[in-house]
């Protein structure tokens, strides 16, 4: 029984990689060596520093000691369900690759622990706008513009992510990257997972009509209104309340009207209309003459870099 116990606990706390898809093709790096004590973390990159932590865990910068290169990883807290774990793996293996979401590479298992290797990006939105009170309208548009992209991607694979907020859109050399797809929904399954899911979401950034149970792409679009809202006033958006309900009504602040121009204020006000039928598409905001000049400007040369 001794033996069995430890054979056991040597095999759980053994790194091994962690997929849920069939078809991905997931390994360990070659340069880990199980009979060594440190982790497969500590053997395989050196760790740059913490770039975030929240109830879901870590965010590490590493480098990685096999091609050099600069990642994120993401440690999930290990009172955090398996399935729940799982299900943030699935999520990123079913994505794919957008050059306007977060590039997910693999992810392992070692000690109770689940880490997720990232694309490593520069900050969050969420800390850049502690660091900057006064955002520049370029810098809005730009979001929007890309937020756009990424939710364009999602929303043609028929997949909600319920939880856009500045904290999620991550920042690398000009461009905006949609991350922390923990709360992505499937539309194409039943409605019990669905609400099993929305429950989790931050309500600073929540649609009205999510509330009675109501969830469809233009939640994502209610999110990133209200985002490019909170970027521009740096105004502290309310969790609940008579404050909170006036921000769906239409009831906006008068410094978001004197802080961006009318194109901006008007484009703002459709994506958070308490009516979320009446809400632009990813698609509509894209074809929008000024998203369309920034679409065609991208091509022509590289972004300035904000951060």
């Amino acid at each position: 029984f001794t033996w069995i116990l430890f054979i056991f606990t040597q095999q759980t706390f053994l790194a091994h990689p962690l997929k849920q898809c069939c078809s991905c093709l997931v390994t360990l790096s070659p340069i880990y060596n199980p009979d060594q004590r440190q982790s497969y973390l500590d053997q395989v990159f050196s760790k740059l520093g913490c770039m975030g932590e929240g109830s879901f865990g870590k965010v590490f910068r590493v480098k990685s000691k096999e091609d050099k290169k600069l990642y994120a990883v993401k440690r999930l807290k290990s009172h955090v369900s398996f399935n729940d774990r799982c299900a943030e793996v699935k999520n990123n293996e079913m994505l794919g690759f957008s050059p306007h979401c977060v590039q997910y590479f693999m992810a392992w298992e070692e000690n109770f622990y689940t880490f997720m290797l990232l694309e490593c990006c520069d900050m969050s939105l969420a800390d850049y706008s502690k660091l900057n009170n006064n955002i520049h309208e370029d810098l809005l548009w730009n979001v929007l513009h890309d937020i756009c992209k990424a939710l364009n991607f999602l929303h043609t694979k028929h997949f909600l992510h319920l939880d856009v907020k500045p904290g999620n859109i991550m920042m690398k050399k000009g461009v905006f990257k949609l991350g922390d797809f923990g709360l992505l929904v499937n539309l194409k399954l039943n409605d019990e997972v669905h609400k099993s899911t929305l429950s989790d979401g931050d309500s600073k950034y929540l649609a009205l009509e999510v509330l009675d149970g109501v969830y469809t792409s233009a939640c994502d679009i209610f999110g990133l209104g209200i985002t490019v809202l909170e970027l521009a006033t740096d105004f502290e958006l309310p969790e609940h309340g008579l404050l909170w309900r006036q921000l769906r009504y239409g009831d906006l602040p008068l410094l978001f009207y004197e802080k961006v121009t009318c194109d901006l204020s008007i484009i703002v006000q459709n994506m958070i209309s308490i009516e979320y039928k009446e809400r632009p598409t990813a698609v509509e905001l894209l074809n929008l003459p000024k998203l369309l000049s920034i679409s065609k400007h991208d091509l022509k040369s590289p972004r300035v870099d904000f951060a």
